[in-house]
């Protein structure tokens, strides 16, 4: 008696149907991992501010310096004109950057080399898909010397004229102290918002599905289009603002 077996046809609509339940099946699976990479960034930010509360405490109550601040805010820019796009970097290569006691660490970096925050994948948002991976700077880590660039953006003062970088005299305590990467689109982790780390030390999820945010950001470091990360802090800060009225 002969064997029963599959037609072609019959294989080609098995085919499809399978094809058909993966197309489905694959956005609902890639909109979970990337939940689950926004919770793991959300834990890296809270990480931040256990260490920049243990650091102020030890530091008169300041926040970890940044060169790239404007000398009235404990930095070493003359212009604070397109500095903050800078403060990715929590290492910098360039001895003239250094401060005072030889200290190449710059801003969050600052919690690394004082020994308050562990090095490595802290400082990288699984998200991120631009220039500046962990497995790129992986090395430079366990080197004394090289310029380090994080995935989070560090702000390190107030704003207004409470501007001053000393953490609990901060107004309004929901001010953003630090957040997922703005210097350029390729640094914006989420594409959707972002998290944040609030004066109070809670971490804060600003969603932005129109991109208002991405509009803000450069399209890449070089672009000298006028869009800087002053107008993504207002951008946070406008958004926490109305967040809050609801």
């Amino acid at each position: 008696m002969p064997r029963a077996a599959f037609t072609i046809l019959e294989v080609l609509v098995s085919i499809a149907v399978i094809a058909t339940l993966i197309g489905l099946l694959i956005p609902g699976l890639n909109k979970a991992q990337e939940t689950a990479r926004r919770v793991a960034c959300a834990h890296n930010l809270r990480q931040f501010g256990f260490a920049i509360s243990t650091y102020a405490e030890a530091n008169k109550d300041r926040l970890p310096p940044s060169g790239f601040q404007p000398p009235a805010w404990g930095g070493r820019s003359e212009s604070p004109q397109g500095q903050p796009d800078q403060m990715l970097i929590v290492r910098v290569a360039d001895e003239a950057m250094a401060y005072k006691d030889g200290i190449l660490w710059d801003g969050l970096g600052r919690l690394f080399h004082g020994g308050y925050l562990a090095p490595g994948k802290v400082y990288y948002c699984p998200s991120h898909r631009g220039k500046h991976p962990f497995a790129r700077y992986m090395k430079l880590w366990g080197e004394s010397k090289g310029e380090i660039v994080s995935n989070y953006q560090y702000r390190g003062m107030g704003v207004g004229g409470n501007s001053m970088p000393r953490l609990f005299q901060i107004e309004p305590m929901t001010t953003a102290l630090a957040a997922d990467g703005m210097r350029s689109k390729s640094d914006y982790n989420h594409k959707v918002g972002l998290n944040y780390l609030r004066a109070d030390l809670g971490v804060s999820w600003l969603s932005d599905p129109g991109g208002d945010l991405a509009d803000l950001l450069p399209e890449d470091e070089d672009d000298s289009s006028g869009n800087t990360t002053s107008h993504a802090w207002d951008w946070i800060d406008e958004s926490q603002n109305e967040k809050s009225a609801l």
